[in-house]
């Protein structure tokens, strides 16, 4: 279709000028996805793009901002690919935290393997990022994701602080975060996401007054998916175990599809997909300073 950028009437081009194309899905690698983006919506298509949203916050805040004020007036959706969002997993493991009062802790642990063979790795793009974070961005804005939906009900990220390592020779530095997160509604977390590891894991446990929620990755009778498992006070603390096969892209797609055919945007996906990317950045920057990081105080789309 040409080259990236291509304005003349061949090519990419002269593909979303053709009238009876409405959507356009964008997988490309970070680095130029969003000039694509722009160009499907300049052209009055509906776009579905891969995460991350972009390769820093800055970049996406100024795309965000355009979307919502040349395109979204068009009636134009943009939705991310932020398959996690979407998973049945995580909405009823917020669907449980809302459930548990007051929360004090909420505790990430993500061991993503990244060898020489996965097909993940041999994309040049990732294997030499031309972005801050390299696999920590990419794969990271996942894990934060569904860190933010699980906890973030009433409140959303404010502050982190982190330490990075390298410890896979193979893969771009940095491979692996520890992190600190205070929430709004002072809510505690911690985050520890590393690639340079041999074999997978994710849990995500949040405790508050009224109980624990965990949300664990598995397999059940050969289907990969997510176990939920709950202690709820008010239920009399007995646990309560329930599995949930992965749904995510599928939801997400037909989400996608939905909003496209009641001209209903989905407003509130890219600034949710911004945030995470905003706390992934945050993280490593504050290795790199030595001090927490605020995030910015530009309002989710929950406030608009």
């Amino acid at each position: 279709f040409g080259e990236v950028g291509e304005r003349s009437s061949t090519g990419l081009a002269m593909m979303l000028g053709q009238p009876d194309i409405d959507c356009v899905s964008i997988l490309l690698p970070v680095c130029v996805q969003l000039e694509v983006v722009e160009m499907a919506l300049n052209a009055g298509k509906h776009v579905f793009s891969e995460k991350p949203l972009s390769p820093d916050f800055e970049t996406g805040r100024d795309m965000v901002e355009r979307y919502e004020a040349l395109y979204l007036p068009r009636g134009l959706c943009w939705s991310i690919g932020e398959n996690y969002r979407y998973e049945p997993a995580f909405d009823k493991a917020a669907q449980l935290v809302a459930t548990l009062g007051t929360l004090s802790l909420c505790e990430l642990r993500v061991h993503s393997p990244m060898p020489k063979d996965n097909p993940y790795y041999s994309t040049p793009w990732r294997k030499e990022p031309q972005f801050q974070g390299g696999y920590l961005l990419d794969g990271g804005c996942h894990f934060i994701a569904a860190l933010r939906k699980v906890c973030g009900g009433c409140s959303d990220v404010h502050e982190v602080r982190s330490i990075l390592g390298s410890f896979a020779p193979h893969l771009p530095s940095p491979d692996t975060v520890v992190g600190a997160l205070r929430f709004g509604n002072g809510l505690l977390a911690t985050t520890a996401i590393s690639f340079a590891v041999t074999s997978r894991l994710f849990e995500l446990s949040v405790t508050g007054m009224g109980g624990q929620v965990t949300v664990t990755r598995g397999v059940k009778e050969g289907r990969h998916g997510y176990e939920v498992v709950s202690s709820i006070v008010a239920n009399g603390g007995k646990e309560e175990r329930e599995f949930f096969p992965f749904e995510g892209v599928d939801r997400e797609l037909q989400a996608f599809a939905s909003a496209v055919a009641t001209n209903s945007p989905e407003f509130y996906s890219p600034r949710e997909a911004l945030r995470d990317v905003e706390v992934i950045c945050n993280l490593i920057k504050s290795s790199t300073t030595g001090e927490k990081e605020i995030l910015s105080p530009w309002p989710p789309a929950a406030q608009f």
